[in-house]
């Protein structure tokens, strides 16, 4: 559970930075997987997610899908995730990040300035909310 209280901290100051910067921090990052790797002990380290996730992530980013940041993000948050889970925080963060986007929709209808066109989507949100959301099940029906 405090593992779980902790992450959700750390997914919340990763949210509010991609929110207002548009940046996750590497350091944040670097922290996060410090975190994973005390926390979880070792037959709870899922290396084949977290390689599967940074090696297709940096396949999108290479395409300009996707932040190098969010990359690292999803695939730091993939440590705690088994690959049968992986779908499972995939189509929570694509939830999420619909979500996101119909939230920057209704903001700039009713923006004066129409600025927000030119902001890009902060993506951490999404993979925050998705892979969190993978996390607490897998760990709550351990």
């Amino acid at each position: 559970m405090l593992y779980l209280n902790i992450l959700i901290v750390f997914c919340s100051i990763l949210s509010l930075s991609d929110i207002f910067r548009r940046k996750l921090p590497n350091l944040a990052l670097i922290l996060l997987g410090v975190f994973q790797l005390s926390m979880l002990n070792i037959t709870n380290i899922h290396i084949t997610t977290f390689l599967l996730v940074l090696s297709i992530g940096f396949v999108l980013f290479y395409f300009d899908c996707i932040g190098g940041g969010d990359v690292k993000y999803a695939a730091v948050l993939s440590l705690a995730l088994p690959l049968t889970r992986l779908p499972e925080a995939l189509s929570y963060t694509a939830y999420a990040g619909g979500m996101l986007i119909i939230a920057y929709y209704i903001l700039y209808f009713f923006s004066e300035t129409k600025k927000i066109q030119h902001m890009k989507l902060p993506y951490g949100v999404a993979i925050s909310v998705g892979f969190y959301l993978a996390i607490f099940d897998h760990h709550s029906s351990i």
